[in-house]
């Protein structure tokens, strides 16, 4: 068996549309200032995630957006944890991105973001809530 025929995430990276094929690499600055808020990963781990099908790439001329699906036991939710670059791009592209998203069989998209993202387009436009979750986080 190979690694694509177990790892359905692998097929479905391979159907980003082609406009938005190029080297990862060639954003390497920008996803590492955005990981700079976040320190859960650092640039070879979405790029590692990137080319084993696990995570989403999606390059813009100056921007670029990281997803990944995630499935949970009821429904499939499909996160946009990353977004760096200029955010009249990401608009631009969010409708495009959320229906890939949709057509993999996410019923709901996520955002992880800096609290700025609660002021964006996102809620003032686009229809998107504020969750009612919180994160609470502790050195240990």
């Amino acid at each position: 068996m190979t690694h694509s025929e177990t790892n359905p995430y692998l097929q479905l990276a391979q159907e980003v549309p082609e406009r938005y094929i190029r080297s990862i690499d060639e954003d390497r600055a920008l996803i590492e200032r955005a990981l700079g808020y976040e320190h859960s990963f650092a640039f070879e781990d979405i790029k590692q995630g990137v080319e084993a099908g696990l995570m989403q790439y999606w390059p813009l001329p100056n921007s670029v957006v990281i997803t990944e699906l995630i499935n949970f036991p009821q429904y499939i939710v499909f996160h946009i944890f990353l977004a760096a670059g200029k955010m009249t791009e990401i608009h631009g592209a969010t409708p495009e991105i959320l229906a890939w998203g949709k057509s993999k069989g996410a019923t709901e998209a996520r955002l992880h973001g800096r609290p700025g993202w609660a002021r964006s387009y996102l809620v003032k436009e686009d229809g998107w809530e504020i969750s009612p979750m919180v994160m609470l986080t502790k050195p240990l």
